[in-house]
Formats: C-alpha cells, sequence, structure tokens
C-alpha cells in the first residue's frame, strides 16, 4: 500500500517566484513596445494571462516537487 502526503516546502515559492518574474518580464514588453493605448491594453492583458498562468504552474510544480510516497508492506 501507498500513501502520499503533500508538504509545502516548494508550493509557495514555486507560486511567488512563477508571477513575480512574468510580471517584471512583462512590464519591460509593455515599456519598450506600447505605441498606443490600444498596445498598451493589450500588454496588459497578456501580462495578467502570463501571471496567472505562471502562478498555476508554478502551484502544480511546486505540488509535484512536495510530494511524499510511503510504502507500507504487510509480511504474512
Amino acid at each position: 500500500m501507498q500513501v502520499m502526503s503533500y508538504g509545502t516546502r516548494w508550493r509557495i515559492p514555486g507560486t511567488a517566484i512563477g508571477p513575480i518574474l512574468a510580471g517584471a518580464a512583462g512590464a519591460g514588453v509593455a515599456a519598450s513596445g506600447a505605441r498606443t493605448v490600444y498596445d498598451l491594453l493589450k500588454y496588459i492583458g497578456l501580462g495578467a494571462a502570463a501571471v496567472v498562468g505562471t502562478g498555476t504552474l508554478g502551484y502544480f510544480l511546486g505540488r509535484r516537487a512536495d510530494r511524499k510516497v510511503t510504502t507500507i508492506r504487510i509480511i504474512p
């Protein structure tokens, strides 16, 4: 029988690091490439999607890294 448990050691940093990096990269791209208000709104929308996406991905990668499997063998 196998029992799985999950910790929080990598889940919390994984959730935080991705959006920070995506936000910084998105701000740099928006500052250098936005010529009109519509371009700026487009970059804001794409940046928000990147922040949410990387946060979600970081959460699940951190959860995978925090998984601990304990195998229990019952000897007859």
